[in-house]
């Protein structure tokens, strides 16, 4: 959409340059006969037209995020809206310093061992569970219309420690069987709120 947006910008820019400009008329109409006697208008042929708009969109598309860069930072966002603020809040160092960029790796590293052309088609669902279940987001190929990983967080109560949040994912490869850690993260003694609570 963004795409045809800087087409249709370009596009306009190109008729506002090339057909409303009106040049500086002189109070002397002989010298003007004379001038456009002499004077000829470049005409750009539609060749040239596309090349300029090509050129101009071009320039936003370099900057536009990879498909790459997009999913890692939907699955940062998805990790703390399934947290919510009350637990994120507490938590936020260990979130920023050890579980975030650990994930990130994840998706990062699963992403490198996917065909490029592939990547594009994959998508961060946004449907994180609630209460005490355990799923963040999982990693969703639509071309094969199936799960590639899928992302938790488990509570865990360790005895005379208390409440730990345990970050793992879970692959296809395996039947989504093994427990793949990404970090753990202590709570308190108290029992943690449910999963986005504001």
């Amino acid at each position: 959409m963004r795409k045809w947006f800087n087409k249709i910008a370009a596009i306009f820019t190109a008729l506002m340059m090339f057909g409303f400009y009106v040049p500086p008329t002189s109070m002397n109409p002989e010298a003007n006969a004379e001038k456009d006697s002499n004077f000829s208008t470049p005409t750009l042929n539609e060749n040239e037209l596309t090349n300029i708009i090509e050129d101009s969109t071009e320039t936003y598309e370099v900057n536009e995020a990879s498909p790459t860069d997009v999913l890692i930072n939907k699955a940062r966002e998805m990790t703390l809206y399934k947290l919510g603020p009350k637990i994120t809040s507490k938590v936020e160092d260990d979130l920023l310093i050890e579980v975030l960029p650990q994930m990130e790796k994840v998706v990062e590293e699963i992403l490198l061992e996917t065909d490029e052309d592939l990547i594009p088609y994959f998508e961060i669902t946004e449907n994180p569970s609630t209460g005490e279940g355990e799923r963040i987001f999982n990693l969703y190929n639509n071309l094969t219309n199936g799960e590639v990983a899928m992302f938790h967080v488990r509570r865990d109560k360790k005895p005379l420690e208390g409440y730990w949040f345990n970050f793992h994912y879970h692959l296809n490869d395996d039947g989504f069987e093994t427990h793949h850690p990404i970090s753990e993260v202590y709570w308190d003694k108290n029992t943690p709120p449910n999963w986005m609570v504001h």
